[in-house]
C-alpha cells in the first residue's frame, strides 16, 4: 500500500484499523505497511494517543514509535486527521502540590480522551507540559470552564476519588440561565434512572437572563444542563439542551473544596471575580 503524506490526506480523513500481530516486529513498521500512512504521520498519531496495544487482558495506548510487538498481540489504530490537527488549549495553574494540582480548565478543553486520541485533554497537557503524572479524579464537561483537580500519584488519586465518591467535596458553579429566576430551588429529577440532586440560587438578573449559583450533590452526565432545562431555565449558550448558539456555554466551576491527600487539611479554591466576567454583562444586570 502506498504511503500517504500529510499533504495527500483528504479533508476529514479517518481510518480505523485493527491488526493481530503475526510475529515479533516493530509496531511502527507494521502499522505503516497496513495503513498506508507515512511513518512520520504515524509517530505523531502514536504520541497523541491514537494507537492502542493489547496483550492478553491489558490494553493501553502505545505512544513510543520504537516499541516492538509480539505474536498474537493486537494493535488498534484510530486515525482522525481533524482531531489530531486541533490546537490544544492551555489551562491555568491555580495551585501546585507534589501530590496534586488544581487548574482552571478553559471551555472547549476536554478532560478525558476518546479511542481516537487524548490529544488536547487537560490530563495529557499536564503530563507533557507540567511534567507530572496525571490521574483524573473528577471531570468537567468539555465546554464547561473552571476548577479541576488532578492527582500526581495513584495513592493521591485513590484518596481524592474516595472524597468525591463520599460527597465530601464541595463543588459550586456559576451560570447564566435564560429567563428571570427569582426563588431558590432544589432539583431532584433523576437522570438516566439514577438519583440526581442540584440546588440553584438566583443572584441577579437583567430582565432576560439570571446569574445563578448551582451546588450539586451528585455528578451525573450533563447534570446541571439537564436540570436547568427541566425547570424551564436552560443555560445560555447551551447548544445541546437549550438550542442556543449565540454565546459560549455560560457555565463555570468556580469554587472547589476538598481535603489535602497528604495532610488532611481542608483546601478551598475559588476563581477571582475577573475570571467570572465572561459569564455575564454586569452593567446590564440589576439586583
Amino acid at each position: 500500500m502506498p504511503h500517504l503524506t500529510s499533504n495527500e490526506l483528504p479533508p476529514g480523513y479517518r481510518l480505523e484499523l485493527q491488526l493481530t500481530v503475526a510475529h515479533d516486529e516493530p509496531a511502527l513498521a507494521l502499522l505503516a505497511t497496513a495503513s498506508g500512512l507515512s511513518k512520520s504521520r504515524l509517530k505523531d498519531a502514536m504520541t497523541q494517543g491514537a494507537v492502542w496495544h493489547t496483550r492478553g487482558t491489558k490494553k493501553q495506548r502505545l505512544r513510543r514509535a520504537s516499541s516492538d510487538v509480539q505474536a498474537n498481540d493486537r494493535l488498534d489504530l484510530y486515525y482522525d486527521a481533524d482531531i489530531l490537527a486541533t490546537p490544544s488549549l492551555v489551562p491555568v495553574l491555580v495551585h501546585d502540590h507534589p501530590q496534586y494540582s488544581v487548574w482552571h480548565k478553559p471551555a472547549g478543553m476536554p478532560a478525558s480522551g476518546s479511542r481516537f486520541s487524548d490529544h488536547g485533554t487537560i490530563y495529557r497537557w499536564v503530563e507533557r507540559e507540567h511534567r507530572a503524572p496525571a490521574h483524573l479524579v473528577h471531570r468537567l464537561d468539555q465546554y464547561t470552564a473552571g476548577l479541576l483537580v488532578i492527582a500526581h500519584g495513584k495513592g493521591a488519586a485513590a484518596q481524592l476519588a474516595q472524597q468525591f465518591a463520599s460527597r465530601s467535596v464541595v463543588k459550586q458553579y456559576m451560570a447564566v440561565v435564560q429567563g428571570v429566576m427569582k426563588t431558590s430551588c432544589e432539583i431532584n429529577q433523576p437522570l438516566d434512572e439514577r438519583t440526581a440532586v442540584s440546588s440553584v440560587t438566583p443572584l441577579t438578573n437583567n430582565g432576560q437572563q439570571t446569574l445563578v449559583q448551582v451546588d450539586i450533590q451528585t455528578g451525573r452526565k450533563h447534570q446541571i444542563r439537564r436540570h436547568l432545562l427541566h425547570i424551564g431555565h436552560p443555560l445560555a449558550g447551551d447548544r445541546m439542551y437549550g438550542n442556543d448558539a449565540s454565546v459560549p456555554l455560560q457555565l463555570l466551576a468556580w469554587h472547589l473544596e476538598f481535603n489535602c491527600p497528604a495532610t488532611g487539611e481542608r483546601q478551598k479554591f475559588r476563581l477571582e471575580a475577573d475570571q467570572l466576567l465572561h459569564l455575564t454583562q454586569p452593567d446590564d444586570l440589576e439586583p
